[in-house]
């Protein structure tokens, strides 16, 4: 049941993306590792990842974050997965952990799947258009808390500056803005 979720405060990482590869993490404290709670396996994450004041797309998983991304990285249309449509340059990535997670894996993936919708239609309702770079989203009914959690995490991306060194100067409050 959603009422029992809690949302924590996002992880921030540095990204750059060489060609099906990930070239370099950095973190907040200059770490090149992700660390818990990203780092965690079973452990259930929605993550955002934003370059030159866009964002670009929006994801939920229970892996190691660095697994996650390496899979969506390297995916090649086998069995129907593409991965990502982003694949080079320089990103944000925030990752928020939810805990009190429902024990039902299917639940449990039906709550994330709802939040991770929201905050898609958050930025196509804010900017005009949907995530960059998103390229599939499961749609569920949604309740208030879905929607606020949601809002939560783009207002946070938002009011963020994402300025976390040369070559990854962001500032999702443009991004939000109509062209």
């Amino acid at each position: 049941m959603l009422t029992r979720m809690k949302i924590g405060n996002p992880q921030k990482y540095k990204l750059c993306l060489g060609k099906d590869r990930l070239h370099r993490i950095e973190g907040e404290d200059g770490n090149n590792l992700f660390t818990a709670p990203a780092s965690q396996k079973d452990k259930p994450k929605l993550y955002t990842v934003s370059s030159n004041a866009k964002l670009h797309y929006v994801g939920i998983t229970i892996q190691r974050m660095s697994t996650r991304l390496l899979s969506g990285l390297n995916a090649t249309g086998e069995h129907g997965y593409h991965g990502y449509k982003l694949k080079q340059g320089n990103y944000v990535l925030h990752i928020w952990s939810f805990d009190n997670v429902p024990p039902d894996k299917d639940e449990a993936k039906e709550e994330l799947e709802t939040i991770e919708a929201e905050v898609v239609l958050l930025c196509r309702i804010l900017t005009g258009q949907w995530p960059e770079s998103q390229n599939e989203i499961h749609f569920h009914q949604s309740e208030s808390l879905h929607r606020e959690m949601a809002l939560t995490i783009y207002q946070y991306l938002q009011s963020s500056k994402l300025r976390m060194g040369t070559g990854f100067n962001q500032d999702i409050q443009k991004g939000a803005r109509k062209e």
